[in-house]
């Protein structure tokens, strides 16, 4: 990278620090009673987590493997999603008394597209989930799934005929991983009562969205942030007593 582009890029880094920061702090550190939302708070921990580690490693150079945690970032958010809407109640109890290590598929979260169909279908007033469930399965929306795990857009970055990883994607992967923290982030409006996040998702949505179509010169219209369900699935088995 040039000087002056190492210098913008870190100028970003520090934004997407403070991003983290803002979202660490707003998110409460507490864990609600029903095993639902327990699992939803820890999905979202991970989120945070993973969101922290593509800022480190763009940080430190590591341009290829901050590219691999982007999925990780989406996929923990939307598991926190997919527990609080979608999953089926004989679910949940499975993963509640499932081992840490050697849980089957039945009693362990689903894969990316599974999640992602079922919140399509029980989240209908949210279309971006039925536009992001049909985009997954097309070639050019797997980019996501190859980067992680070594396909040919990661694969041949590596090799003497393709660039590498540079300044615009790294830019470009900042906002992607700021923009899949705050979605994310914004499950724990449904478990707790946090109007300050609200505000932020609904501020920040836009933020990243006019930056994006800023620095790439996109044409493409805005779709307002709208606030999420606060009705989610409850378990009989799990209530407080």
């Amino acid at each position: 990278m040039a000087p002056e582009e190492i210098e913008e890029l870190e100028g970003r880094l520090r934004q997407a620090h403070e991003h983290s920061r803002e979202l660490h702090r707003m998110v409460p550190p507490t864990f609600r009673q029903s095993v639902r939302e327990t699992l939803a708070r820890c999905a979202i921990s991970i989120l945070l987590e993973h969101h922290s580690g593509v800022i480190a490693l763009i940080k430190t150079a590591h341009y290829a493997s901050a590219a691999a945690m982007l999925r990780p970032v989406l996929e923990a958010g939307t598991i926190a999603y997919w527990l609080l809407y979608a999953a089926p109640t004989e679910r949940v109890q499975a993963m509640a008394l499932a081992p840490l290590e050697g849980a089957d598929q039945n009693s362990d979260t689903p894969t990316l597209g599974r999640m992602i169909n079922a919140l399509a279908d029980s989240l209908p007033s949210l279309p971006s989930v039925r536009d992001l469930a049909d985009g997954l399965g097309k070639p050019n929306g797997r980019w996501l799934n190859k980067y992680t795990h070594g396909g040919i857009p990661q694969l041949k970055r590596k090799g003497p005929d393709e660039p590498p990883f540079g300044f615009s994607d790294m830019i470009r992967a900042l906002i992607r991983a700021d923009l899949f923290a705050l979605v994310g982030s914004a499950a724990a409006t449904v478990v707790y009562e946090l109007p300050e996040l609200e505000t932020y998702v609904a501020v920040k949505h836009r933020q990243l969205f006019d930056e994006y179509v800023w620095r790439f010169d996109l044409d493409a219209p805005y779709e307002e942030w709208q606030p999420l369900p606060k009705t989610i699935v409850i378990d009989d088995w799990d209530l407080p007593s």
